[in-house]
């Protein structure tokens, strides 16, 4: 695989993988799906992006509605005159459209439910260290 192509492949994947919450989902450039029914109903429900993103926007769409996702490895096979049609201008823009917005969402709710998940936490420690009259560092967050 040409070394630009393996760059724009590892950042690209990095943006789903931010973008849908599916961590495990390697190369989401590949293109090679199998999909079950409850998927393809999904995928058939509206317009796919196209051409080069539609591997994305899948992925987006099968992750929003909590479809389990795997990642296979595909080995890629080029040809030693191989040459890649994609534009390299007119393929960024449209996909940074589809992929930042998505992982702003994702890394909010993430940040979100850590934040109620601490204040929670906080807020135990101070009931514990007031029930037991013990003060801690948790506590005295907690009551601050």
């Amino acid at each position: 695989m040409p070394a630009t192509r393996l760059v724009g492949n590892l950042m690209l994947s990095w943006l789903t993988r931010l973008a849908t919450g599916l961590p495990h989902v390697f190369d989401s450039q590949c293109g090679y799906t199998a999909v079950g029914s409850r998927g393809l109903s999904l995928i058939l429900e509206g317009e796919m992006f196209p051409r080069y993103g539609y591997p994305n926007h899948l992925l987006l769409r099968l992750a929003r509605q909590g479809v389990r996702v795997l990642d296979v490895p595909v080995r890629p096979v080029y040809g030693p005159s191989w040459r890649s049609g994609i534009r390299i201008r007119k393929v960024v823009g449209p996909l940074l459209r589809l992929l930042v917005p998505a992982a702003t969402r994702q890394l909010l709710r993430k940040v979100g439910s850590r934040s109620k998940a601490q204040s929670t936490v906080v807020g135990a420690s101070a009931a514990a260290g007031a029930a037991t009259g013990r003060s801690t560092a948790a506590a005295r967050l907690g009551s601050a």
